[in-house]
């Protein structure tokens, strides 16, 4: 555990230097310098007290947006498929990331196309070479590190999952082992799994869009501009274009798929309804910051487009106003920037307000409110996220030993001689279940996820010799109170 803490730091320190080398090829050294001080303090360094992949994850994907604007900017096929061996290898630190690769062969096809001497077919050439070079380099390492088992695209629990979805999503939404009232719901009015992702998808996908627009909204419609201009314009792509399009096509991209695939892990029994886990894309957050100090070079000009893009802002505001405060939860795992703005209440409201009137004087002079937002309120925001994140952590978690830590580490030696599939982990809070298992140390241990009144059952400990409960459990066989 220490060790995996120590990697953290060393994996935000390559994700500061890649950070560095990226503003500072695209803004200057001085500017380079600013972001990169913001990312140290931004909320992602919280991330480092956890054990869990995200920092290296965050750090590759930064080396891997580094390599694919080398390659924009030389064209020579042989940079992009360096830049694609870097996703490859990105997808094996979190399969997560191959939510980037769509993007990425579409970004490959259009840098290459918008080229001085571009052609269809070199672009054609370079996409295809892209794709194969991340599809080589996952499923190749995949099958060196784990055989057979390290064929697939999300590994075997995904498999099973969707397995299980598209054999019975026709059917009535069944409880789980921790039914919430949205699938209650759906479970009493004979709601199938299909309508129960639809509708949890297009929830999630409006907070997370908000979060978006909340916190960068002028750079990630003017992005959209640029990605306009770059799919349907044939002018020469700059490398600050390839940026600027890339950095708001995955952001754009990540939104909408991280909705889907809540959707359909609450429509399997596991309710995201409240969770908007951004740390699949929270890679984004210093690249967002970099665009922050482009838009001074992409002010919109026309005033009614400025008007829709405030509206757009202005609507993300209230909806996070009035949703978040209590359609938000408080977990570190899923969010940590989200963590910093609802865990105080007055925060959210202090972030909003200073957006609006970022937004308010950018509509009524774009060019010094441009100026205002990068230089300033962006700035401030995220040094109040961090500060505030920092807070919550040390407030929800604090210094003391976690109980779930304490019940793996004090079961492991008990358990020393029992295979893992005869062992479950009972508890209310998944990352706590997973947490004491990892402690335990041993594959194929039963993670068995309860309500909050702890209500459990023989049915769910069957073909189990020994389970570990956390917390207070209740209704164990015939009545049985397990501490």
């Amino acid at each position: 555990y220490g060790c995996a803490k120590n990697l953290n730091i060393v994996f935000f320190v390559v994700l500061l230097v890649f950070v560095y080398l990226i503003a500072a090829r695209l803004l200057g050294r001085n500017y380079a310098v600013i972001v990169t001080t913001l990312t140290a303090l931004s909320p992602l360094g919280v991330s480092m007290s956890f054990f869990m992949p995200e920092i290296m994850y965050f750090a590759f994907m930064a080396g891997t947006v580094w390599l694919l604007l080398l390659a924009a900017k030389r064209g020579a096929l042989l940079w992009w498929v360096y830049a694609s061996v870097a996703l490859g290898l990105t997808t094996l630190v979190k399969p997560h990331a191959l939510f980037a690769v769509p993007v990425v062969v579409v970004f490959v096809y259009f840098a290459s196309l918008r080229r001085e001497g571009g052609s269809w077919v070199k672009s054609l050439l370079a996409a295809g070479v892209s794709l194969v070079a991340i599809l080589v380099t996952k499923f190749g390492l995949g099958f060196v590190f784990a055989g057979v088992n390290g064929l697939t695209l999300f590994g075997t629990g995904y498999s099973d999952s969707v397995s299980n979805f598209v054999n019975s999503a026709a059917a009535p939404v069944s409880l789980p082992q921790a039914a919430s009232s949205v699938l209650v719901l759906a479970s009493s009015s004979g709601t199938n799994m299909w309508a129960v992702l639809t509708s949890t998808a297009f929830l999630l996908l409006a907070m997370h869009l908000s979060l978006l627009l909340l916190l960068w909204g002028i750079p990630f419609l003017l992005s959209v501009s640029v990605i306009k201009n770059v799919l349907f314009k044939r002018d020469v792509m700059s490398e600050l274009g390839a940026f600027v399009s890339l950095t708001g096509a995955l952001a754009l991209s990540y939104v909408v798929v991280v909705s889907v695939f809540e959707g359909f892990v609450t429509a399997g029994g596991d309710d995201h309804t409240q969770r908007i886990i951004t740390r699949y894309y929270d890679f984004l957050v210093p690249l967002l910051m970099i665009l922050v100090f482009a838009i001074e070079k992409y002010v919109e000009p026309k005033l009614w487009v400025r008007l829709v893009q405030s509206g757009l802002v202005l609507a993300a505001v209230v909806y996070a106003f009035v949703t978040f405060p209590t359609g938000v939860g408080t977990r570190f795992s899923d969010s940590v920037p989200t963590m910093g703005l609802v865990y105080y209440p007055a925060v959210l409201y202090v972030v909003g307000v200073i957006v609006l009137a970022g937004q308010f004087i950018w509509l009524a002079k774009p060019e010094y409110g441009a100026r205002l937002v990068a230089r300033a309120l962006v700035p401030l925001i995220v040094v109040i996220l961090g500060f505030s994140s920092i807070g919550a952590l040390h407030q929800k978690i604090g210094t003391t030993k976690g109980y779930f830590d304490v019940a793996g580490q004090t079961a492991k030696p008990l358990l020393a001689g029992v295979a893992g599939d005869k062992i479950g982990v009972v508890g209310t809070v998944r990352p706590e279940v997973f947490t004491a298992k990892f402690w335990i140390d041993k594959p194929y241990i039963k993670d068995v996820l309860v309500g909050s009144d702890g209500k459990i059952t023989m049915g769910m400990l069957a073909g189990l010799e020994y389970a570990l409960f956390l917390g207070t459990s209740s209704d164990v066989g015939v009545g049985t109170v397990v501490t």
